[in-house]
């Protein structure tokens, strides 16, 4: 019900609706009901009318912050907010993010938060994401979830970037392996092998591919690419 009615009202309604949930934020991301009416306050707000709830956010700490992003609901919060809101707004709600972005983009949840940071975010923000997968390169490559951000990251990052990741993650042959046979690696390796400063590296790379890994779905989307 309030979730149509911030649809249907005006926008004097809508903020005063809103404003119910003052004080509440905390509560309604842990809510399997109340983050949806959350996200709703979000997406049918004018951003400077949510300021408040990022306000709110920030200020229970950096901690609270990075478990938000991690969190099955919580992470919703953060990619309407992306969705949304203004680079300004977001900025005191990213910086708490930059420090703990390989474990953020580990989590089964967090990831997806990561996700949105590459497609919404700032250059600068995806600058910082891909400083992170070149300093974890010897993991983040093989991590089910992580992968998924470094191949969003070959998809939305400026080439320089770009070609920075590629070239760490050549420096770990079983990594690339590993990811050729995953259902995100794959796209990142699909990335390298159009990149021509590093294509023919991993194509030497992914000769030597484990047998196992040969006969995985994803590897056979991957050596189409070989041509």
């Amino acid at each position: 019900m309030l979730q149509h009615a911030l649809d249907m009202a005006d926008n004097t309604t809508r903020i005063m609706l809103a404003n119910e949930l003052r004080g509440h934020v905390r509560e309604a991301v842990a809510c399997s009901h109340a983050n949806h009416v959350l996200q709703k306050c979000i997406t049918a707000l004018p951003p400077a009318a949510v300021q408040w709830i990022v306000d709110e956010i920030y200020s229970w700490g950096q901690e609270f912050v990075v478990q938000l992003a991690e969190h099955r609901f919580g992470c919703r919060i953060f990619q309407r907010l992306l969705e949304h809101c203004s680079s300004q707004q977001l900025n005191s709600l990213v910086s708490a993010l930059v420090n703990n972005m390989a474990r953020i983009a580990a989590s089964e949840f967090g990831h997806y938060v990561m996700l949105h940071l590459l497609e919404f975010g700032t250059s600068d923000q995806r600058a910082c994401i891909a400083a992170m997968i070149v300093d974890n390169a010897s993991w983040v490559g093989s991590n089910f979830y992580a992968s998924a951000v470094v191949a969003q990251c070959l998809a939305h990052s400026e080439k320089v970037q770009k070609l920075m990741v590629a070239t760490a993650l050549l420096s770990h042959p079983m990594q690339l392996q590993i990811m050729a046979g995953q259902k995100f690696g794959h796209l990142a390796i699909i990335s390298m092998l159009q990149m021509p400063e590093v294509s023919s590296g991993v194509r030497v790379v992914l000769m030597g591919v484990r047998n196992h890994v040969k006969g995985s779905q994803y590897w056979k989307l991957v050596v189409k690419h070989f041509q």
